[in-house]
Parts: structure tokens; sequence; C-alpha cells
């Protein structure tokens, strides 16, 4: 899963890929603590959880929420379980919060977030 770090970006930045702005893409929100770390099968935690800030050419905030299985880093879509990754992504949806719906306008902010804490987002025409 493709995350952006707050202290690293705005929420709005999220709607950038490759040059082009994407204001059909609605973009969420969770704290890193909320990632639920673990998931238990037959009685012990089997497959892990963590996120890694991993920078990109033109999205420093890029982030991504990686699975493990026996310390082994895995493909999410590919090796994990249907019904583990079912679970997992219910715990965490559980937490996240909207920051901005598809075709919300907002001011694409030019300057690097004060805090890692999510700002205000200036309001800006639909798209």
């Amino acid at each position: 899963m493709f995350v952006g770090r707050s202290r690293f970006g705005h929420p709005e930045w999220l709607r950038i890929h490759e040059g082009t702005y994407f204001a059909v893409w609605a973009v969420i929100g969770f704290q890193v603590g909320d990632v639920p770390p673990e998931q238990w099968k037959d009685g012990y935690p089997q497959f892990t959880f963590n996120t890694i800030h991993t920078p990109e050419e033109l999205n420093y905030p890029h982030s991504e929420v990686q699975a493990f299985d026996g310390g082994k880093h895995i493909d999410l879509l590919d090796a994990l379980p249907d019904d583990v990754h079912l679970k997992w992504r219910e715990l965490l949806l559980r937490r996240v919060t909207i920051f901005l719906r598809p075709h919300q306008g907002a001011t694409i902010r030019q300057t690097a977030p004060a805090t890692h804490h999510p700002e205000p987002i200036p309001p800006g025409e639909p798209e």
C-alpha cells in the first residue's frame, strides 16, 4: 500500500502523479500507529506490517505499508492470504479520516508542512 507521510507533504500532494493532478482521487489518512502491526494465524503472529519511508524523485513523501511473513518481505497482493488481507484492511479502515473527497477542490501548497500533524486543507475550486 502506498501512502504519503504528513511530515513530508500535504494531502493534496498525493493527487499528483508523474506531473499530472488527479482531482478525481480521494485522499484518506491514518496515523502510522494505527497500522495493525500483525495478523495472527493459527494462534501465533505470522504476518507483520510496517510503514517505511520510500521517497521517490518527484514524490519525497512517498511511503509504503509493507507486509512480512516470518520477517521476510512479501508482495501483499500475491503472497498474503485473502482472509488475512481483508481482516487487516478492515482494522485499518476503522481508523481512517477523509481528507479530500473525489473532485473536492484544494489549493496546492508549495511549502512543506510545518509539523507532522495534518494541517487544514486550504479550499480551492472543485475540479
